[in-house]
């Protein structure tokens, strides 16, 4: 299994920090993400630090479902963040280690381009379980 997933946010009105938590948030209130993933880096509770990024582990091994439950939670934060944000793009990244991140901006939830970005992150997966980098 690969180590995890790092979630990043570029844009929005808020701070990353604050951006972070919200994704942290929300991808915590998912059944469907929690179910296929845990997360492997949170700041410690009432700590000020900065919370720079985000990392998640798979905690299943059926690749495909993992993806599309990743993305599919992603895809309800960044919708929400856009509305809030009076229309500014919000982009996350996902980035795992070793490997080339993918960006998910709120073009790319269409329903055509949804597969592909599954398709996307389930291969940055096997390759880093896989141990290509």
């Amino acid at each position: 299994m690969p180590q995890g997933i790092v979630i990043e946010v570029e844009g929005g009105q808020r701070d990353q920090d604050a951006e972070l938590r919200g994704v942290e948030g929300w991808l915590a209130g998912d059944e469907d993400f929690t179910g296929h993933w845990e997360f492997s880096a949170r700041p410690a509770a009432g700590t000020a630090g900065v919370l720079q990024e985000l990392t998640v582990a798979l905690a299943t091994t059926a690749l495909t479902d993992a993806a599309r439950s990743l993305v599919g939670s992603l895809a309800g934060w960044v919708r929400t963040r856009r509305r809030l944000d009076r229309g500014e793009p919000t982009v996350v990244l996902l980035r795992v280690p070793g490997r080339d991140p993918v960006e998910i901006t709120e073009d790319d939830l269409t329903p055509e381009k949804v597969p592909e970005l599954v398709r996307r992150v389930r291969e940055e997966l096997e390759a880093a379980t896989s141990g290509e980098g």
